[in-house]
Order: structure tokens, then sequence, then C-alpha cells
């Protein structure tokens, strides 16, 4: 299985597989620019998982490059900095969006070639901010050109077995229709070869969210068909084939672990624990390892068109991107208020779809957008309860229904009349700690509230996270 790159937002063209040779001396320019692009889509996909951004990793990449025969400096790479080296953006003029596609290629169906993992990230070039879409594999999705719906894990497959190079570019553009997102650069990885780039970072720390053992894992041992697989709450050190069967489980039946969703969620995790690794100093100041990650990397890789300058660029938002907060969001049935995507109807095969309908992705549409124009609301997901304590039951009410109608996606609620007599109105947060407390300012800028303070004449315990008091 390869790792493909396509960094060319309107064409559509086969990808070409051209695996690295260990030759000192190309044969003619062409291929050793050939080569020297390939070793540098290879340290891209690496820096855009963290390899780069620091002085030391420059000097690794001068070994790197000499170890395949390449003659490219430290600068050829990353260097200079110029302000008109920059990444393609969406129609904001300020995000950057791309698909990554991962593979498993494990198990006993040879050249079965489904999309387990498919996450939209989308980098926004004005806050540094980066928010992470996991797309679940079971969604239905309308094939491209075709009046049909099927499981968006399948239509990479499909494509590929009818012309090979194909599935990927197809894959992107029902990605772009579901999510209402043009995405500029997308990358497919064989998730098997993540196992041998964590072993070389000597493991990955990854905090499991809830204790689960899955007694259905299949094995690989050729004589058991399963085996038991387990993990503890709290940091754990995993080496690759722990990281790998961590989010692989989909069997559990402890804690809500035995789902799509949660194997999503805990990708997302592990990504994390290798982004962490590589931007560790141990990992950055050690040339060898750095080497031999891109030596387990570099059979995988299809590449198709892109810049050098793109390269440099990727560099340099990494080092932005440091000054921002990464977010991520798994697309499940209960994200955005359960109003997005429902579980399908067929009492025999489990799949999930629009709630407004197959192929009608408007909702779709509307959360991402709302959810990168305030990710600190969405992260947060607060549940928001309004109260009359003098404005009248049904002002209340109606003024709960428009605050819901103004966001949809989060819930609101109307808790009815506390009291009555009181003036003014209130708005605080109403947990112990400050866990909403960015969802806070959101909603009191976007009401102009009065006061954002517990009022003194409350004493008993409110029900929800955030809470609206209305007065006369």
């Amino acid at each position: 299985m390869t790792l493909s790159v396509n960094l060319e937002e309107n064409k559509q063209r086969p990808l070409t597989n051209t695996p690295l040779k260990q030759s000192t001396k190309p044969s003619n320019l062409k291929e050793r620019i050939r080569k020297n692009k390939k070793v540098l889509i290879i340290v891209g996909v690496l820096i855009f998982l963290g390899l780069a951004g620091t002085v030391a990793a420059y000097f690794g990449i001068n070994d790197i490059a000499k170890s395949v025969g390449l003659d490219i400096k430290p600068a050829d790479v990353f260097l200079p900095f110029k302000k008109d080296y920059s990444l393609k953006k969406d129609t904001s003029g300020h995000r950057t969006n791309a698909l990554i596609v991962g593979i498993d290629t494990r198990g006993s169906r040879p050249g079965l070639q489904n999309t387990d993992t498919i996450m939209v990230i989308s980098y926004d070039h004005i806050t540094k901010d980066t928010v992470i879409y996991s797309i679940p594999r079971d969604l239905y999705a309308e094939i491209p050109g075709e009046n049909w719906d099927i499981k968006i894990n399948g239509i990479y497959s499909r494509f590929e077995s009818q012309e090979e190079g194909t599935g990927l570019a197809k894959l992107k553009e029902a990605v772009e229709e579901i999510t209402g997102l043009k995405l500029q650069y997308y990358a497919m990885v064989d998730v098997d070869g993540f196992q041998d780039v964590i072993d070389i970072l000597g493991g990955i720390d990854v905090y499991v969210e809830n204790s689960f053992t899955d007694y259905a894992f299949p094995a690989e041992n050729g004589k058991d068909v399963y085996e038991v697989v387990s993990f503890k709450k709290g940091v754990q050190t995993m080496d690759g084939e722990a990281a790998m069967k961590y989010v692989r489980s989909r069997k559990s039946l402890d804690n809500g672990e035995g789902s799509d969703f949660a194997r999503a969620r805990r990708q997302q995790q592990v990504i994390k624990g290798i982004q962490n690794k590589i931007l560790s100093t141990e990992t950055l100041l050690n040339p060898t390892k750095i080497l031999d990650i891109i030596n387990s990397m570099k059979d995988k890789i299809e590449i198709s068109e892109y810049s050098t300058e793109e390269v440099r660029a990727v560099a340099d938002v990494l080092q932005e991107s440091s000054q921002g907060k990464v977010y991520s969001f798994v697309m499940d049935p209960a994200v955005g208020n359960s109003k997005i995507l429902v579980r399908g109807n067929d009492p025999e095969a489990y799949y999930i779809q629009p709630a407004l309908g197959l192929g009608v992705y408007d909702d779709i549409h509307k959360f991402i957008d709302q959810s990168l124009e305030k990710p600190d609301l969405y992260d947060e997901n607060p549940v928001i309860y309004v109260y009359d304590i003098g404005h009248g039951y049904t002002e209340a009410a109606e003024a709960a229904t428009e605050l819901s109608d103004r966001l949809p996606f989060i819930q609101v609620l109307f808790g009815g009349t506390l009291m009555s007599g009181q003036e003014g109105s209130y708005l605080f947060g109403n947990k112990a700690t400050d866990e909403n407390a960015n969802s806070l300012k959101i909603v009191e800028q976007l009401l102009g509230a009065g006061s954002v303070s517990k009022p003194d004449f409350i004493t008993s315990n409110l029900t929800g996270d955030i809470v609206i008091l209305l007065g006369q």
C-alpha cells in the first residue's frame, strides 16, 4: 500500500507510484528532479505531522538527502521563509483545508482498499487555529457522478478498481460535497506505516480517556480468530503495536468504546501523540532517528503535482500554528446537538446519514461553517438554560427559542419561571471550574448581556452549563 499526496486543487489525473531508489548518481536531469521532489514531499508530510520547525531539524534534512543520493541543502527545503511562499487557500482567503485518508491493509482480505480513516483539517492563517473533522466510515455519501449512495469508506475502492489512480480524487470530491469545503491538499497514508514510525520514536504517550477491554479483536498470530486487548484510563506509553490496537479496536462493550466514533477519537489522540514525540528535543536533535522515519515511509508514496514553495510554506505554517489551538470534532450522530446525522433505518445494516435525507448536506455545511467561526463554543459544547425571573413566561420562552435558532447546533433549553419580580438580566457559568469560559464570552457578545455574574438572590443549584436569567 502506498501513501498518496495530491497538492493540485483543480486537476484530476492518475497518480503515479514512483518508489525511491538508492542511487547516488541519477542518470539524467529529469530523474534527478523527480527524486528531489520525492524527498521534498516526504519531508512535507513529516512537517505536517510536526517534524520540522527548529533549526536543529535543518541539519537532519541534509543527512537525509545525502542518504538517498541527493544534493539537497537545508535551505533548499526550508529557507528562506519568504512572504511569497504560501499555501493555497479557500474562498475565505484565510483557511487552508486538507483531506487526510488512512487505509488499513491489515486482515485476511487482500486487495481490500476501504478507507477507514477520513479526516478534514482546516488551518486558519489569521487565528493560527487548526480544526479537525473526523468523518465516520459508515456515513452514506453520494457517489460522485452517480445518483446513488454508498458508505463513504467504499468510494475510493470503487473508483480505484475501475481505473487506478482515480479513487482518491473521487473521494476528495465526495468529501467536498459533504463538508461544503474546498480541499486544497490531500494525502493518503497506509496506517500500518505509523506503527513503524511509533517504534522508531521509542513509543508515544497517549491519554486513555476510558478504560476498556475488547474480547473480539482480530488476532494476527495465524492461530486464533480473536485476541483480548485491554487499556486502562490514564496516560499510557504505547509502542507501535499497542497504538495500532488502540486505534483499531471497535468491539469493546465498555464505556462506549465499541464504536467507530470512539475509534475516530482514539485516532486523533494517537496522531497528537506522534506530533508531540516528533516535536520533542530528543527527536529533533537526532538525525539518525529522523532518517529512520523517512526510510520507513519513502516506499509508500505516490506523487502528483505540487510545488517546492508549498513544502516550504508548510514549514512556515508549522511554526505559526504553535500560536493557536487544535480543535477536534468527530462527526457522529451526537455532534451538533444531534441535528446533523442520524442512524439509518435499515435494521439489518448499520449506517448513518444526513438528518435531512440522503445526499442533503445543508446542515453539515452550516455546522462546519459555525464551528470554524467559533470553534471554542462548539468544542466546549455547553448546555444553555434560559429562566424567567420577571420577564414573563411567554416572553422568556420566545427568547430561548430565538437563541436556539441563532445557535441551532448548541442545546438551548427553557427552564420555565424561576421567580418573578426581579429586574435585569444575568448570564453566568454554572460550573465550579472555568470549563465553559470561552463559550460564556461568546454568548455574552452574541446577546449583549447585562451582568455576567451569578446574582446573590440565586441560592439553589440550577441546571445547565451556562445560565441566562431574564427579568423585567
